[in-house]
């Protein structure tokens, strides 16, 4: 989540909470994804910050999320693009990300980069196995 303040008027305040991959859908049913434990602390770093709960379960190599079967897709492919990213220090986004300018930016004042490099999401390899 990133807080975003501005000033409208000279004493009024807009405050604008920016929740990345929020969906109200979040209360529903937890789904439960095998994911191995190279991946996990990625995907658990977008989780937390998209504000979903989970639970991993280290002998079944499962992680069970409140996350919408679609969404949490998302949260693999930025998961593995962070992955890539610590490896040699470019920020990587996928090209459904590179296209929607306000996440682009907010992304990019989260991780402190001023440059991007885009992956076709057709590219990245499923970094999770459903049940």
């Amino acid at each position: 989540m990133s807080l975003m303040i501005s000033f409208i008027k000279k004493y009024e305040l807009k405050i604008t909470f920016v929740f990345l991959f929020f969906s109200f859908d979040s209360f529903r049913k937890d789904i439960d994804r095998r994911i191995n434990e190279e991946d996990k602390k990625y995907v658990r770093k977008v989780l937390v910050r998209s504000f979903y709960s989970y639970n991993y379960d280290p002998e079944s190599e499962t992680i069970s999320t409140n996350a919408d079967p679609k969404i949490f897709d998302r949260i693999c492919k930025r998961a593995y693009c962070e992955k890539l990213s610590a490896a040699d220090g470019t920020l990587r986004v996928t090209d459904s990300e590179s296209s929607d300018m306000f996440y682009l930016n907010c992304l990019l004042q989260v991780t402190g980069k001023t440059a991007y490099t885009v992956i076709k999401e057709e590219l990245i390899p499923m970094i999770f196995d459903e049940i």
